[in-house]
Parts: C-alpha cells; sequence; structure tokens
C-alpha cells in the first residue's frame, strides 16, 4: 500500500473509531461576549434603581400635584400626609377607638389605615360619629386622609401663585424660622442624620430637602393669606358687615349659656340602699332578699328625683348670669371638696374627721370668693407661719386646733379642689344656623328676632321624668335629669 493510501486509511479510522457527540455547535463568541454585557449592565443598572429609590430620587422627580410655577413630588406630599395624620390624631385622641373599646371616632390608630372604613364596620354593631364630625365620605381612613391631604396642598399651592403674582416673597426671618423647625428635627434624631429620622417616620426616600421645600410653601402661602386679611380688612366697612350680617343672622348668631343638670340614676340608688344596709345590718342584701325592698328602694329613689327637681328648680330662679354662675361655682366646688377630701384625707381621724363639716363649709366658702375675684390659682386655706413638720406644732384650722399635718392636709384639699373648679367648662357657645329649633325652648328664645347682646334668661327643663309628684315617679326610665 502507498503512503498515500495509509494516510488516508489511518484517518478513516481516527474517524470511525471517534465517539460520537450529541452537543450541536457551540454558539458563536460574539453572542456570548454581548449576553455578558446585557446582563452586567441590567445589574448594574438594579443597583442604581435601588440606591434611587432609597434615596428619594424617584419621589423626588414623580409630580403629585402641580400649579403654573409650583409643584408638590411625591417625597412632598408623603410629609403633607403624615402631619396632616399626626395633627388629626393629636386633636381628637379623646374620641378615638381602641383595640380595647370603641370610640366616638371609628379610626384606631393601631390598625392599618388601609383596612379601616370611614364610619367603621357595619357588622361591628358600634355607632360612630365620623360623619358628625367631619361630613359624610366613602372609602377606608387611607383615602380620607389622602383627600384631606390632597385639597390641603391645592389650597396651599393657590395662596403660591397668588404670592408670586403680588411680588410677595420669604424674607430672612421667614428662613431663619423655616431652619429653626429643621434644627428641631435635627434634634428628634439625636444620633442618626435628619435625612434617615425623616425616612424612618415619614418614607422611605424622603429627606430634608424635601421637608424644607414643605415648610417653605407652607411660609409662602400663610403669608399670602395674611396679605388678603390686610387687604379684605381694609375695604370692608362697617356698612358692609351691617349688611352682611342682616342678610342672614342666623348664619352668625353665636349664644353663649350655661347649664347644670341634676341627675338621679335608680342603679346607684339601689347601690345606696345595698351599702345602708349592710351598716345596719353587718350583712349583705342578696339578690333574693332584694325583691323585698323594692318598695322601700323606689321610695328612696322617688325621694331623691322630687329633691332633684326642686334644687333645679331653685337654680332656675336665678335671673342674672353672675348669679347663676356663682350657683354653679359653689355646686361645682362642693362636689370637687368632696371629692378631694376622701383622696386627700382617706380615713380621716381626730379633726379632719370631728372638724370635717366646718373645714368643707369654710373651703367652699373661699374658692366661691376666689373664683368670683377672677383669681385662677387658689390662696393657702391655712397659713402656716413655719415649715416645721413636727405633729405636735398646733395651728388653727378655722378655729380648730390642729397640727402643721393636718394643716398641710387642709391646704392640699382646697388646692386639688380649686384647680378642677377653674378648669371645669361653665360657658358654651352654640351657633344659630346650626341650633335652632322651633320645638325647643332655649333656642326659641335664645335667636329670636329682636334679641341684643347682654340678655339673659334661666330655662329650667324637666327630663327623664315627667312626674311632679312623688307618687307618679316610676323606675322605667333609669334615670332622671331636670336641667337648668
Amino acid at each position: 500500500m502507498g503512503k498515500s493510501n495509509r494516510i488516508r486509511s489511518k484517518r478513516e479510522n481516527e474517524r470511525i473509531n471517534a465517539p460520537i457527540s450529541n452537543h450541536k455547535k457551540g454558539m458563536p463568541g460574539w453572542v456570548l461576549t454581548l449576553v455578558t454585557i446585557v446582563v452586567t449592565v441590567a445589574i448594574l443598572f438594579s443597583f442604581v434603581a435601588m440606591m434611587l429609590v432609597s434615596n428619594g430620587v424617584f419621589g423626588r422627580w414623580k409630580k403629585v400635584v402641580s400649579s403654573e410655577n409650583y409643584k408638590v413630588s411625591s417625597n412632598m406630599m408623603s410629609y403633607y400626609f403624615v402631619t396632616e395624620y399626626n395633627s388629626f390624631l393629636s386633636q381628637y385622641s379623646a374620641y378615638l377607638s381602641t383595640n380595647e373599646q370603641a370610640g366616638m371616632i371609628s379610626l384606631n390608630p393601631n390598625v392599618s389605615l388601609k383596612t379601616q372604613m370611614y364610619g367603621g364596620d357595619p357588622a361591628s354593631g358600634n355607632s360612630y360619629y365620623d360623619s358628625m364630625f367631619f361630613g359624610t365620605f366613602e372609602g377606608t381612613w387611607y383615602d380620607f386622609f389622602l383627600t384631606t391631604t390632597v385639597n390641603r396642598v391645592k389650597s396651599d399651592l393657590i395662596y403660591c401663585e397668588y404670592a408670586k403674582a403680588n411680588n410677595i416673597a420669604l424674607d430672612d426671618a421667614d428662613y431663619a424660622e423655616i431652619e429653626a423647625t429643621i434644627e428641631t428635627f435635627r434634634a428628634y434624631a439625636q444620633d442618626n442624620t435628619a435625612d434617615t429620622y425623616f425616612a424612618q417616620v415619614i418614607a422611605k426616600g424622603v429627606k430634608e430637602k424635601d421637608v424644607r421645600k414643605c415648610l417653605e410653601l407652607e411660609a409662602l402661602a400663610n403669608k399670602a393669606k395674611s396679605d388678603i386679611a390686610t387687604r379684605l380688612k381694609a375695604s370692608i366697612t362697617d356698612e358692609d358687615v351691617v349688611a352682611k350680617y342682616e342678610s342672614n343672622k342666623l348664619e352668625y348668631d353665636r349664644v353663649d349659656y350655661m347649664y347644670y343638670n341634676f341627675k338621679v340614676n335608680y342603679d346607684e340608688v339601689v347601690a345606696d340602699y345595698k351599702a345602708d344596709y349592710k351598716k345596719a345590718n353587718n350583712k349583705d342584701l342578696t339578690e333574693s332578699e332584694l325583691s323585698n325592698h323594692k318598695e322601700a328602694i323606689l321610695d328612696a329613689y322617688r325621694e331623691a328625683v322630687i329633691e332633684a327637681q326642686s334644687k333645679a328648680k331653685q337654680l332656675a330662679e336665678l335671673t342674672s348670669a353672675e348669679e347663676f354662675a356663682a350657683a354653679l361655682v359653689e355646686i361645682f366646688a362642693k362636689d370637687e371638696v368632696d371629692a378631694a377630701y376622701t383622696a386627700k384625707a382617706e380615713n380621716p381621724t381626730g379633726v379632719l374627721l370631728t372638724g370635717k363639716e366646718t373645714i368643707v363649709a369654710e373651703i367652699i366658702k373661699e374658692i366661691c370668693a376666689e373664683i368670683k375675684d377672677g383669681k385662677t390659682e387658689a390662696e393657702p386655706a391655712v397659713v402656716i407661719p413655719n415649715e416645721k413638720d413636727q405633729e405636735t406644732d398646733e395651728i388653727a384650722v378655722y378655729g380648730i386646733d390642729a397640727t402643721v399635718a393636718v394643716a398641710k392636709t387642709v391646704n392640699d384639699i382646697k388646692s386639688t379642689a380649686f384647680d378642677k373648679v377653674y378648669s371645669t367648662k361653665q360657658t358654651y357657645t352654640v351657633e344659630g344656623a346650626t341650633y335652632v329649633s322651633d320645638e325647643d325652648e332655649f333656642s326659641k328664645w335664645a335667636f329670636a328676632d329682636g334679641r341684643v347682646t347682654g340678655e339673659s334668661k334661666t330655662i329650667f327643663k324637666n327630663d327623664g321624668s315627667t312626674a311632679t309628684k312623688k307618687e307618679e315617679v316610676t323606675n322605667t326610665q333609669g334615670q332622671s335629669v331636670s336641667y337648668v
């Protein structure tokens, strides 16, 4: 076999004996390189996007509300939303619901806003006053706050446009005030930066510069409002005011009033009767035995109802507003002195026990006189000449010899009672447009044509029980209330 034939034979054997591969031909090198580049770019883009989101760049780019010359970004809107919500919580905290009980307002700060319906869940069986407080609205509490926030921002932008059109701008004092507010936020941040603080308490990505822009817009809007108010005040005459009032008096009429109600609760009468029975017989009155005392309890309730009506009628005889106010102070003082005496002189002995009637009467008298004189703080009930704490140091307490310790207790009782009486709301205001009713004696008199400032009238109204005689009183209503 020739040399060329031997070479061909060798190649043929190698081809036949070679293992068979199922793999297709690999992709070209340029394609692999391109894929690698695309994947790398995608990873880099994702990383950059994450950085932009965390720094609030996208939120700053996104325009939520705008006017011709001003805009509010998503980050800024987050600040407005949180401040609107926090302001609401601060103002209505006493009326909100909790996890334990329903409040007058259905909102529960401990539950997500997006899961709570405005007006509450009808299935809960609870009655809320959301619509009475804030008007009708359909949606969640989140929708409610978002709506009020957007409306607030739109209003601010309208005022900002007015400011620009009238060359109103922030000055150094305004910027200094804004900087002081920012400094307060920085103090709240403690060891964190202001940016970190805002991201935690407002929303991710919100920074100091976003909050600063909001404060600047708010300041500019307030400056515009002040300018408008000044111009309006200068342009409105006394004749304009009178004409506006005469056109719809009920819209502007306000009436200040005071009231007191004498309540008699049947269940409380029963509880007092049981306590008196136990004190007299040294044993509890069982529920089965209670039926045998039904008439005696009803008689006690009747006595209390008629007595309450009598007190209300006596109060109603006072036609002077000053006399009525003084009478209320005396009623409040008696209640608060009794309460303070119970708290401050628990299980009283000695002078605090035997002289209680005299001490209480003198404290009530002094509180009434001091409030009438316009004092806002109680004077000491007993002047203590020294600060010695020895209980052997005798001192006169309303003509009764006592110790310094007792005198200090009396002073504490008076101070506590005075503060409660002084803080008790005695005057209320109602608006004619929302209150007037032809069926109500008070509103018919208060908002009648020809009523003038300074007029007063005492009105007695006996709600809860129409009975005027002892034998007519029943316990079916559970509580009798006599209003003055």
